[in-house]
């Protein structure tokens, strides 16, 4: 079993300073570009740079916020999203 983390999607196209386009996050992620938009919006996603009407994502913010999401338990889980919670 290769230890090499495979990408949710190939054909990711990165740019040589690590970033990505947001479709391309989202697919990196394996999330809708929906989804991913909502999160932008919400404040709740991963760090992302708006340059003009362009949105970009480096890899490495991407890795370290889904790396911040992982979970111990479905309880830590809703402990953690509980609503209201400060």
């Amino acid at each position: 079993m290769p230890s090499e983390f495979t990408p949710a999607a190939t054909g990711l196209r990165l740019y040589a300073d690590g970033r990505m386009s947001a479709q391309d996050a989202a697919k990196y992620l394996g999330l809708s570009y929906k989804v991913l938009c909502n999160q932008r919006s919400q404040g709740i996603g991963p760090s992302f740079y708006k340059a003009g009407k362009f949105v970009f994502y480096r890899k490495n913010d991407l890795d370290q916020w889904l790396e911040s999401c992982r979970v111990g338990s479905t309880a830590e889980y809703r402990a953690r999203n509980r609503r209201g919670a400060a």
